[in-house]
Parts: structure tokens; sequence; C-alpha cells
């Protein structure tokens, strides 16, 4: 019986920590509904971000090891990530300016605050946010400041 890689449970098990880690999280978003105590609680005790990048690390690491050369890998790997990631940042720009525009709290849309914003995502600045975001996102510290974690 040959091995195929493709037909493995990995991506069942990749789903199953980004749950754990979206479900941990949504506490934080500020909404109304909570899940009990005990689901909280037990959900915790999964190391879902751990678990989701040394699980990642394998099936990239088998990725790289199955393309010809470095380049191909990196095309694509390029060629996987980045339509996805201009989708998703096209589709969080939209709710972003829809929801100002329902919401009345922006009679005026700054359009260079969001087109800054857009290119920042789709390349390496994700870190940064603009005060377009204030009241969704912490805005008062530089990209990389990790001293809000002490």
């Amino acid at each position: 019986m040959e091995l195929n890689i493709k037909e493995n449970n990995l991506d069942w098990l990749r789903l199953l920590f980004a749950c754990q880690v979206m479900i941990s999280h949504s506490g934080e978003l500020g909404s109304e509904y909570e899940f009990p105590s005990v689901i909280s609680e037990t959900i915790g005790y999964f190391p879902g971000v751990p678990a989701f990048f040394f699980l990642s690390g394998f099936l990239i690491w088998a990725s790289y090891d199955r393309s010809p050369n470095v380049k191909t890998f990196f095309l694509n790997r390029f060629y996987r990530l980045w339509p996805g990631l201009v989708f998703v940042t096209i589709a969080g720009l939209s709710v972003a300016i829809f929801g100002n525009l329902l919401t009345g709290s922006s009679s005026e849309i700054d359009t260079v605050a969001y087109v800054s914003w857009f290119f920042a995502q789709v390349t390496i600045g994700q870190t940064w946010n603009p005060s377009i975001c204030s009241g969704h996102h912490r805005t008062d510290m530089e990209p990389f400041d990790l001293s809000h974690w002490r």
C-alpha cells in the first residue's frame, strides 16, 4: 500500500487547533455572548497556537522537501498565501468602511488611512493600525512594542 501525503487527518487537527484559538479569544471581542465557564476553562488547557504552529511546521517542511529548489518553494508559498491575504484584507476593509458608514461614527472616509492600512496589511506591515481603528484595536503602541505583555 502506497502512502499518500495528502490523505491524512492533519487538516482536521489544524482546524481543531484554530477553532480552539478562536473560541479562547472570542471573549476579548466584547460580545455579550460568553461560552459557559466549563467550556472556556477546558479549552484553555489545550495549547492551540503552539500545536497549530508545530503541526504547520511539519507540513511546510514536507512542502519544502517536495520542491525542486528554494525559489520554487517560495513562489509556491507566495501563490498559495498572498491571494487569500488580499481577499481577506479587502473583505475586512469593506466591513470597516461600511460599518463606519452605517453607524455614522465617521462623517467622511479617511481614504489615505484606509489605503495605507490596506497596503500595510498585504505587505509586511500587519502590526500597524491607524487611528481609524481606535475603539477596535489598541493604537497607542508602536508596532513590535511588547511592553504591554509584562
